[in-house]
C-alpha cells in the first residue's frame, strides 16, 4: 500500500483493524487481514515474465494509468 501512494504522491491512511474487518466482513475478515504468496508456477515454468514483478515496480505504472496518454507523433505510441 505504502509504494502505491508514494507512486500517487498520497499518504497511505488506510489501516482496518482486524476488529472493524469481521463486523464488516464477518468469516471473510480473516482472509482480508491475512497475506498469501501465490505462485503460477506452470507460467514461470514456461517462461513468462512479469512486467512488474514486484508492487514497488508496479505502483508507478497503476498511478500512471490515470494521466492522460503523450503520445509520439511518428508512432502513436505512448511516450515515457
Amino acid at each position: 500500500m505504502e509504494a502505491l501512494a508514494e507512486a500517487m504522491h498520497r499518504p497511505a491512511v488506510v489501516r482496518a483493524p482486524r476488529a472493524a474487518l469481521a463486523l464488516a466482513g464477518g468469516d471473510f475478515a480473516d482472509f482480508l487481514a491475512s497475506s498469501r504468496r501465490v505462485v503460477p508456477h506452470v507460467l514461470l515454468d514456461d517462461g513468462f515474465a512479469y512486467l512488474h514483478p514486484d508492487l514497488a515496480s508496479a505502483a508507478p505504472w497503476v498511478a500512471d494509468r490515470g494521466r492522460p496518454a503523450v503520445t509520439d507523433a511518428g508512432t502513436g505510441r505512448r511516450s515515457a
